[in-house]
Parts: structure tokens; sequence; C-alpha cells
């Protein structure tokens, strides 16, 4: 769920912030911006931003979605707004008759987003995770799918998307800038920006991910594990220094361990 559905947490936290503040502690990822993280409201704040990102509404009204769906066009995706990742399934709707068969009234917070289309030449779609930790920012894994929605579960892994996802792992992420800028008209200091490209070149951010999921990786793919070592050190780092400390040599690991 979103802090929006848990008002007096919500209101517990802004007072904890508001004391912090007058105490000169600095908190990190403010209710501010936690609370334009809603699926279905992020990509405005993003738009402002100038980075693409899916239009989205929230299906409020069940029965009038399936008569306007909600000033979108077909193709569009249908998803769970408070359920995160693979936990619930994903529509791709391309006409009315194919919206009558998604079962929108057993779903717990629907909405839709604009379908784009980010395949490759090969045929095969590929996301990108980009981590913003303050002013740090670090390339973290490439996935190639054949299906629209790439996830793990549909992982194509060879010598040539190891290859791929290496390099990507290795060089700067060419976005850094533009996805630093739209984590300061947030107001986020913290998150995990999962984005595609369409076949212009232009990225598109599917979301941000304030508590992104970690995990171990097997020996096929033991880089990602060194490049998670690093987000890990570079965290640490980042709430030492944010809250005026000297930050310990030992965390320095994070700009020293190379993804080879």
């Amino acid at each position: 769920t979103t802090l929006q559905d848990h008002p007096a947490l919500l209101s517990r936290i802004q007072q904890l912030e508001s004391e912090c503040d007058q105490q000169g502690i600095r908190t990190i990822n403010r209710t501010e911006g936690l609370l334009r993280m809603r699926k279905s409201e992020c990509g405005d704040w993003l738009a402002k931003a100038g980075v693409r990102a899916p239009k989205a509404v929230s299906i409020v009204n069940r029965e009038q979605f399936q008569h306007d769906i909600g000033d979108l066009e077909f193709p569009l995706l249908i998803r769970e707004e408070l359920i995160h990742g693979g936990h619930a399934p994903s529509y791709l709707v391309q006409n009315y008759r194919e919206l009558g068969t998604v079962p929108l009234h057993q779903m717990a917070q629907p909405f839709a987003s604009e379908y784009i289309d980010t395949r490759g030449d090969d045929g095969n779609y590929r996301k990108y995770r980009y981590v913003a930790i303050g002013e740090i920012g670090i390339p973290f894994t490439q996935q190639v799918s054949p299906t629209w929605e790439a996830r793990t579960k549909s992982r194509i892994t060879n010598k040539q998307t190891t290859a791929e996802e290496l390099e990507f792992m290795k060089q700067p992420d060419p976005n850094h800038d533009l996805f630093q800028h739209a984590m300061k008209i947030i107001g986020l200091d913290y998150a995990a920006f999962d984005y595609s490209y369409t076949s212009e070149g232009q990225p598109v951010v599917w979301e941000l991910n304030v508590t992104p999921g970690w995990g171990k990786y097997n020996s096929k793919r033991s880089y990602v594990q060194i490049a998670q070592d690093k987000i890990f050190a570079a965290t640490l780092a980042f709430y030492f220094s944010s809250a005026g400390l000297d930050v310990p040599d030992a965390l320095s690991v994070w700009k020293e361990r190379k993804i080879a």
C-alpha cells in the first residue's frame, strides 16, 4: 500500500520529519517525494522533469472505464496500483473486446497506462535499472526478454546478452543528468529507475522504486553481485555524509570495485 492509504501513519511520519527539521537532522526520501510515487501519478511528475513516462489513470469507476478507457488510447496496460512487480498479473489490452476479458472487479485498485513499444531491432525488449543514491548514479542490471513484460522469469541469458549487460554496468548511465534532475523535481534522495528505449532512442521510465528488492546472483552473473555490493556501500556512505559524519574508508569500495 501507499502512505495515502494510512493517514495516521503518514501524520506520524510527518511529525517526526518536523521534529528532525527542528533539530537540524536530515531525513532521506521525505514524505513529499514518497507521496508522488503512486503509479498512476508518478508519470506526471516525471513529465514535469522532462522525462517520458506512460500516461496513466486510476480506474475508479470500472463501468465507466469500460466505455471511455479514461481518455487513453489502445493498446493500453492494466495493472494493480498497490502491488509491485510480478506479484499480480498485468494485462496488455488491444481493444474493447479484450478489455471485457480483464477482471477489473476482482482487482483491488486497478490503473491503466499507455503502452509504449520499446521492442528492439532483434524483436526483444530491454529493461534497464539505474539506482540514484543522492548525486551518485549506478547502472544496475539489464534484462533482455522476448515479451513486453521484461521480468526475471523471461530473461534471455546468453553470451550476447551477458556482454550487453556488462557493457551497460561498466559505463556511466547516459541518462544520469536527466534522472538526477527528475529526482530533484520529485523530491527524492534514493530511488531505482526502471526504463527502456524507444526505437528513436528516447528513454522511457516505467516506474521509480524507492524500496527496490535485492537478491543473490548465480555464478554466471556474479558481476551483478559486485554491482549490488557497490550500491550498498554507496548507500551507507550517503547515510554517513547526510548525517554530517566522516565516511569510513572501507566504504570507498563503491568507487573502487570494478565490474569485470
